[in-house]
């Protein structure tokens, strides 16, 4: 996962340059940092990409995408979904 933000250096001849600040977490340390309480005892916290892919995959949530996991317990078309 990345942060940017872009800025403005002084280069040595006094002139302006953009540049982009990066801030970059591997998914292997937000997985160790993970932790979401909540009041709900059974509850499952996820980080999904756009297209359903875990990112983060709680254990309750057993299929291999979350689009996966909303349709088998809600018998919708998949085209709806």
């Amino acid at each position: 996962m990345a942060f940017c933000q872009t800025t403005n250096l002084k280069t040595e001849e006094g002139r302006f340059r953009e540049a982009v600040i990066l801030y970059v977490i591997p998914v292997s340390r937000i997985r160790e940092m993970w932790v979401f309480t909540t009041e709900y005892e059974n509850a499952g916290i996820a980080l999904i990409e756009q297209g359903g892919e875990y990112v983060i995959q709680p254990s309750s949530m057993k299929n291999t995408n979350f689009y996966e996991f909303i349709y088998s317990y809600n018998k919708i078309p998949q085209d709806e979904l």
